[in-house]
């Protein structure tokens, strides 16, 4: 029988409504990786996982993990990251790239502090987000930030999935029945929301 998952909160939920109440309470530990992950979405997992210790984790698909709940943060109930140490984190200005002061939303950017065959330096994320604490933590980390949404309209993420808007128009165009004049919009919250 399983006691832990990695996958993200949609999936997980999904799966919660399908496999058996005994197969639920064994889990006792979720990795979170992929999507936004609020108080609304760990409410809904303590309901399926009542015995589960959540760790989410913040990360991207060509890069792999920047953002990690400590003890501290996951006792908090926060949903607050730490990047990792061997990790340059910024939060800039979409237009300029400048750092942009505390508390202040801006552009997540990572450069890497080690040598890799790939090195990202200053790889602008997409996302926006903000330092919530620049003091050190207990468990040794400097500072906590926080995702607040996405910058980058030209790929929209939804449970995990990427979709770029250029081949979402590209799809439609394919049904005659749609007019030829279309418009889509999308729409962005920030964590915390209604």
């Amino acid at each position: 029988q399983p006691d832990s998952l990695e996958t993200t909160p949609t999936l997980a939920t999904l799966l919660g409504d399908h496999i058996k109440r005994t197969t639920r309470e064994r889990i006792r530990f979720i990795q979170l990786i992929g999507e936004r992950y609020g108080p609304r979405e760990r409410q809904i997992l303590l309901s399926h996982y009542p015995n589960a210790s959540i760790a989410p984790f913040y990360g991207l698909t060509e890069f792999g993990f920047q953002g990690y709940q400590c003890d501290v943060l996951k006792q908090t109930g926060s949903f607050a990251y730490h990047c990792w140490p061997s990790l340059l984190m910024e939060v800039t200005d979409q237009g300029d790239g400048r750092w942009v002061a505390n508390d202040t939303e801006g552009e997540l950017v990572f450069t890497e502090l080690y040598a890799t065959p790939h090195q990202f330096i200053r790889y602008r994320t997409g996302d926006a987000g903000r330092i919530v604490s620049n003091m050190l933590c207990s468990c040794g980390a400097e500072f906590a930030f926080e995702v607040t949404g996405r910058i980058d309209h030209d790929i929209i993420k939804i449970s995990g999935m990427m979709f770029r808007t250029d081949e979402i128009e590209r799809v439609i165009k394919e049904f005659p029945e749609i007019e030829e004049d279309f418009r889509g919009v999308v729409e962005t919250r920030r964590i915390g929301s209604n």
